[in-house]
């Protein structure tokens, strides 16, 4: 079984109407919620910008497990072997 989960930067779900998105704020999709995305989408958040550049919207999309529960597969990794 494959869980598919995606995090949305915002509140708001993905703006889908074209005439309501701010056409200066781009998208940026990140593929993987591993420590490389996780921190890529908070680089992307917290890098100051100026006033008349939104920040990016940022989507991030993972097919593994929730990262709550990956500790424990790393622990049983690394303690028992067991995948």
């Amino acid at each position: 079984t494959i869980n598919t989960t995606s995090t949305v930067s915002s509140t708001d779900a993905v703006n889908t109407n074209p005439s309501t998105q701010n056409p200066r704020q781009p998208t940026v999709i990140i593929v993987g919620a591993g420590p490389a995305g996780l921190f890529a989408a908070l680089q992307l958040l917290q890098t100051p910008r100026h006033p008349s550049h939104p920040p990016p919207k940022v989507i991030l999309l993972e097919r593994g497990q929730p990262v709550e529960n990956r500790g424990r597969d790393i622990g049983a990794l690394i303690n028992r072997q067991i995948l």
